[in-house]
């Protein structure tokens, strides 16, 4: 193979024939980039990823984009331009793909110095590690699982939504923010790119989304602050990372969920980079947190955002016994056949039988329970102020109660591609004993329907034989759901 070089020396390609097209190597497997994207992030080739001995190759002068697929994939891209070598036709260029990794991705950051990007998910107790090889030459380049891991000592883990690192050399803390429990999550790795240790974690506002962190210089060092967007309590939180404590809070912003702290992050490397800029940057970072203190105290920020209902579609009625704990928070007793919540039914005095209405959130994803009884929304987390309803999963498109068997509720999500199966006890209360089940499809379901098939069993008594129906006979209901993909 004749790609430049001169003979006698160690065979190296030169520039002219290092790029190619993964189409002409092997028609018949090209890559394809994988739909649904849901998260990219940006980095400078050479800071990451060029030789230690020469940072400044010129095959490393450019960007590399990392994007992260809702179900389960993500793909690495090059947008540079190749001194000495014909420039590409299309940038960025699609370099690699990798598919395999967990449902429901939700964002994609890189850890700096580990040649690892980190991926939570919305529907495992796990966060992705996704490995980047890009060894000495970048159109040789691919990604592979590195392994999902847990953070230990984290109680449900469940549900993270983004991931920020500790942007300061030998500190190896990783910050995740949680929506079970809803908490801003700081975990330890002895090594970059190794497992998480959970030490610590801070209550935020209802509903974290995002986050981003912020080393603010001081005249004695800096403090890193972390920035936690909350989609529903309609806030920014701003926690200090270092003393893991609440700073202030920016409330009524309208659906608050990705942001960027430019200012912040233009004053983290230029303190860095020279001292005599440190105090006019002290002078504005102290501004910023006293304009965010004002703009909260002016907005009430110890105030209750109450829930509304948010795009409501679709809704199946229920009964329940409930009892009052105080607000809109109720205690379940027993989950009642649909049917005995009517004017003509006589309850003991100690039953307190609600008629219920449990619907579908199209906007926030979730299930809200109404109660016409009493004209309230049931409240389903002690812990949060406000109302708030169960999480259930993006987009659900229909829910189903068996009037009869009423002790689970089916729901149908059309971006997780699934349908799950979820105990009522967990709808109105928040948490169950009992498990949820799910089960995916190809493509995401866009209405759901319940079947239920009705048998009858009758009981000998004695030598008689006979079926006495009002006395002996018995009612069992085979509940199935059908989902209708698109």
């Amino acid at each position: 193979l004749n790609c430049g070089g001169g003979f006698g020396t160690r065979h190296t390609c030169t520039a002219p024939y290092r790029s190619g097209s993964a189409e002409l190597v092997n028609p018949d497997f090209p890559i394809v980039l994988p739909n649904d994207p849901v998260d990219i992030f940006v980095g400078d080739l050479a800071a990451d990823f060029a030789p230690p001995n020469d940072p400044d190759n010129p095959d490393f002068r450019g960007d590399y984009i990392l994007m992260a697929h809702r179900e389960g994939k993500a793909s690495l891209f090059f947008d540079q331009f190749r001194a000495g070598g014909p420039e590409p036709q299309k940038r960025p260029r699609l370099a690699a793909t990798v598919d395999d990794l967990a449902p429901e991705q939700v964002t994609i950051t890189y850890e700096p110095g580990a040649k690892r990007a980190w991926i939570p998910s919305a529907t495992i107790a796990a966060v992705v590690r996704l490995g980047i090889g890009i060894d000495g030459d970048p159109t040789q380049s691919y990604l592979f699982d590195a392994g999902a891991l847990r953070v230990s000592g984290l109680d449900t883990g469940v549900s993270n939504r983004d991931i920020r690192f500790d942007p300061r050399p030998g500190r190896n803390l990783a910050y995740i923010v949680s929506r079970s429990p809803e908490a801003l999550v700081v975990a330890r790795s002895d090594v970059a790119g190794g497992d998480l240790n959970m030490v610590a974690q801070v209550p935020t506002c209802r509903d974290p989304s995002r986050i981003q962190v912020a080393e603010v210089p001081l005249d004695d060092g800096s403090v890193l602050l972390a920035f936690v967007s909350c989609f529903l309590s309609r806030s920014v939180q701003v926690i200090d990372a270092d003393r893991l404590q609440g700073i202030t809070i920016l409330t009524n912003i309208s659906g608050a969920f990705e942001f960027v702290m430019l200012a912040a992050a233009a004053g983290a490397r230029r303190s860095t980079a020279t001292r005599v800029g440190a105090s006019p940057m002290m002078r504005f970072f102290a501004s910023l947190v006293c304009a965010l203190l004002l703009t909260s105290c002016s907005g009430n920020a110890n105030s209750v955002v109450l829930s509304s209902l948010n795009r409501s579609a679709k809704i199946q009625f229920l009964c329940a016994d409930l009892e009052l704990v105080t607000g809109n928070l109720f205690d379940l007793r027993a989950i009642l056949p649909t049917g005995l919540c009517t004017a003509q039914t006589i309850f003991a005095p100690e039953v307190k039988a609600q008629f219920l209405g449990a619907v579908t959130q199209t906007q926030t994803g979730e299930v809200a329970v109404v109660s016409f009884t009493n004209s309230l929304t049931l409240d389903t987390n002690r812990t949060v102020p406000g109302v708030t309803a169960l999480r259930v999963g993006e987009q659900p498109t229909g829910i189903q109660i068996s009037p009869f068997e009423p002790s689970y509720t089916y729901v149908s999500s059309f971006s997780p591609k699934s349908v799950q199966a979820i105990p009522t006890e967990a709808v109105i209360t928040g948490e169950s004993d009992f498990p949820t089940q799910q089960r995916r499809f190809e493509a995401g379901p866009t209405d759901l329907a319940l079947h239920e098939h009705a048998f009858f069993v009758p009981i000998t008594e004695g030598a008689k034989s006979r079926l006495e129906s009002s006395k002996t006979t018995k009612t069992g209901i085979d509940t199935a759901s059908w989902a209708r993909p698109r």
